[in-house]
């Protein structure tokens, strides 16, 4: 399978996007979330297929029902599921999924207490900065420090390529952009802006500059509509 993987991490973790892989999995692509076209037994095949990848037990790779919310939730059991968008957890044993096709996943890691997190940061969660919320979680129940994030930021829809409505002026001033007649918003550079708001630097962080909505070998929900699938943005400690 195809999987952008990030160079941010260390060695001893496994994370990565898997792409849309339209030649392993003709049907739809490889999918990680229910839709009009894609039932829970296509999904179970692609996360067997990736659990085969990882080397690990399909059982061991943890997905939540995401909501567009600011819910983080942190797994202890892998039955543990909610609607949620944000996980966290110091369990090696489980890797973290969060569904993306134009949404960004932020991937994070603890390098000193060995805590990894995995968000789903679209606009509602940017606009509830479940970013800062998740990162709040991990100073307070597992005692991170800023200084020791390493910080991933999946692959999304581009600012050029995301057009919004006229209101997104008023809930994003800064990162909302008037070209022609029509406004765009760079949710990359809103998420990179609260990350250093928590006080991350620059070298902490990641980011893929590839476009979901023009790069044909993503998902996105922008282009296909109902008929896109779901990418899967992973992190497990090895």
């Amino acid at each position: 399978m195809k999987i952008i993987k990030p160079t941010i991490f260390p060695k001893n973790i496994k994370s990565g996007v898997v792409t849309k892989n339209i030649d392993f999995f003709p049907k739809h692509g490889f999918s990680f979330s229910k839709t009009t076209f894609i039932d829970d037994d296509y999904i179970t095949n692609c996360r067997i297929h990736l659990a085969k990848e990882l080397n690990i037990e399909a059982s061991q790779i943890i997905r939540q029902h995401q909501i567009h919310s600011d819910n983080v939730k942190v797994i202890e059991d892998s039955d543990d599921y909610s609607d949620s968008d944000a996980m966290i957890t110091n369990h090696k044993s489980f890797c973290l999924n969060i569904s993306i096709a134009d949404c960004i996943a932020v991937l994070i890691y603890d390098t000193k207490n060995y805590v990894i997190a995995g968000i789903h940061s679209g606009w509602r969660g940017t606009e509830k900065n479940i970013v800062r919320k998740c990162i709040d979680i991990m100073q307070d129940k597992f005692k991170s420090k800023i200084e020791d994030l390493l910080v991933y930021i999946s692959p999304s829809a581009e600012c050029e390529n995301y057009e919004v409505g006229k209101e997104f002026i008023n809930i994003f001033p800064e990162h909302t952009k008037l070209i022609g007649d029509k406004y765009y918003f760079d949710n990359k550079s809103a998420v990179l802006n609260q990350l250093k708001e928590c006080g991350l630097n620059t070298n902490q962080i990641e980011i893929s500059e590839l476009d979901t909505i023009t790069n044909l070998e993503l998902h996105s929900f922008r282009r296909d509509k109902e008929k896109a699938g779901r990418m899967s943005a992973y992190i497990m400690m090895a």
